[in-house]
């Protein structure tokens, strides 16, 4: 069934009808944790997006045969929610980030604002009147919220931003935490699993660029965590590099009507990523990469997340993206796409030459593109 939201289209009937010819009446309709209550769809990046499918038990185990909130343990107390709270939510409603997020505060009796799409004029408008004390948004939208703050933009009731969804340069996360002066909550998962499975606190976060920084934090209570040889699947040993495998309480069911697909990544109760990473004896987690986005240059692996990080320390890049194009000699080679400061000049050779004082020579981008700003899509990618 499809329903338009704005109106009726040809035969799609429009929503507001739709809602006001339902029965007020209790259905009655019985259901359990593992019945499907949300369809949402991957972000496509790597491909054709896919329907995962979610059972009761990730967004409403609270209300479940009367079962306590078991995703909620995932949380630790920075992220408690109180019924005072007010939040925005600016993230897409098709996006776990947005569509869990508002189910999860209204559920504790807190105000959610929501955009229908993020705006910074309005987001900013928003946090003033509202007086909001919480926020998700992806790196793309911290940086641009960055700016307006060094503009002078009263951000002060904003109690804690979470953010996720895409890598961060290290400088990037140093510079908010010293402008904005909130609570920073890393958070990482995956549509799949149904929720956030780490979370780097926000005593992790400091003035100063650390290496801990740079992860995405300790595996929460309720998950289960491994890195693992991509093709055998067996455990990597610490600070090795792998791909990173879940074990959620309330995975998925499946991708909708795709088995095959499913049966790649759903083995034996784990979720297998597809992101590359590694883990540290504390137990902190660092994603490097997507698997399929990883660079092999002469028989090295070169990892995206950490060029893109060098790169963006320049004080004249804005935006950069890093990936492989074919090369006869290396089989693959290290391309940059950089979006430049507005009244800034930046050359390919001064680029390379400022990124050469902080990778390995092997790690260089071999050419630089420059545009006016990266394309996106839909949630911030």
């Amino acid at each position: 069934t499809i329903i338009a939201l704005d109106g009726p289209d040809g035969e799609w009937q429009d929503f507001a009808n739709w809602r006001d010819s339902q029965s007020d009446a209790d259905p009655m309709v019985s259901h359990t944790r593992e019945d499907i209550c949300f369809q949402l769809y991957t972000s496509g990046t790597t491909g054709r997006p896919k329907g995962v499918m979610l059972p009761n038990a990730c967004a409403f185990a609270g209300y479940v045969d009367g079962e306590p909130p078991d995703m909620s343990l995932a949380i630790g107390t920075w992220r408690e929610v109180f019924a005072d709270d007010v939040s925005l939510c600016i993230a897409p409603n098709f996006h776990l980030s947005g569509n869990g997020g508002i189910y999860n505060n209204i559920s504790a009796g807190q105000t959610v604002v929501i955009h229908p799409e993020f705006d910074v004029q309005k987001s900013v408008a928003a946090i003033l009147d509202y007086k909001i004390s919480k926020i998700f948004m992806v790196p793309a939208v911290l940086q641009i919220l960055l700016e307006k703050a060094k503009q002078g933009a009263d951000l002060s009731s904003i109690k804690l931003i979470s953010y996720g969804a895409s890598p961060i340069p290290s400088e990037l996360m140093r510079e908010a935490v010293e402008v904005i002066g909130c609570g920073f909550l890393q958070m990482y998962g995956m549509t799949e699993v149904g929720s956030s499975c780490t979370f780097l606190e926000p005593e992790d976060h400091s003035l100063t660029s650390t290496e801990r920084m740079k992860s995405c934090g300790k595996a929460g209570d309720i998950f289960e965590m491994k890195i693992v040889d991509p093709v055998t699947k067996k455990d990597r040993p610490i600070g090795e590099s792998g791909e990173v495998a879940i074990k959620s309480p309330a995975p998925m069911q499946g991708y909708y009507k795709q088995p095959k697909e499913t049966a790649e990544v759903l083995q034996d109760g784990w979720y297998y990523s597809g992101d590359v990473g590694y883990v540290d004896a504390e137990g902190y987690f660092y994603i490097q990469d997507r698997l399929k986005d990883m660079i092999v240059s002469g028989g090295e692996n070169i990892y995206t997340a950490e060029v893109e990080s060098a790169l963006f320390e320049h004080p004249a890049v804005r935006e950069v993206a890093v990936f492989g194009v074919p090369s006869v000699r290396w089989g693959e080679e290290v391309k940059a796409v950089v979006a430049v400061e507005e009244g800034q000049s930046l050359s390919e050779d001064e680029l390379v030459g400022f990124a050469r004082e902080l990778i390995a020579g092997y790690k260089m981008p071999k050419s630089v593109d420059f545009i006016d700003a990266l394309p996106r899509n839909g949630t911030g990618k």
